[in-house]
């Protein structure tokens, strides 16, 4: 995590990204009632983190939760500079629902 981070608003579609953003806001409180999410994570969502967001359909989505801002177009990163979220937390979930996180423990030991 680092103290220098930023992402620039979105140009192009600046509504739907607001839109976004505020579907993301949603989605990403419900790490803090979660009893999966660890105190580490926990302080990565309420830290100064951009977050590189893969859709169904392989596009790019940015969302930077300290100031609620998403884009939605022109979203790159420098992969060396990413740090990559545990397993644990690579799920899909749908904007504005919950994360659905579980014990992995519990799910290696049913398959």
């Amino acid at each position: 995590m680092s103290d220098d981070q930023f992402m620039r608003t979105e140009v192009v579609y600046p509504e739907k990204a607001e839109e976004l953003a505020a579907l993301l806001q949603i989605t990403f409180d419900t790490v803090y009632e979660n009893r999966f999410v660890d105190d580490e994570m926990r302080a990565v969502f309420n830290g100064n983190t951009v977050f590189i967001l893969k859709g169904e359909n392989g596009k790019l989505y940015g969302y930077y939760p300290k100031y609620n801002v998403a884009r939605l177009t022109n979203v790159h990163y420098v992969k060396p500079d990413v740090t990559p979220m545990p397993e644990k937390y690579k799920r899909w979930f749908y904007p504005g629902e919950r994360f659905h996180l579980y014990n992995t423990q519990l799910e290696k030991r049913k398959q």
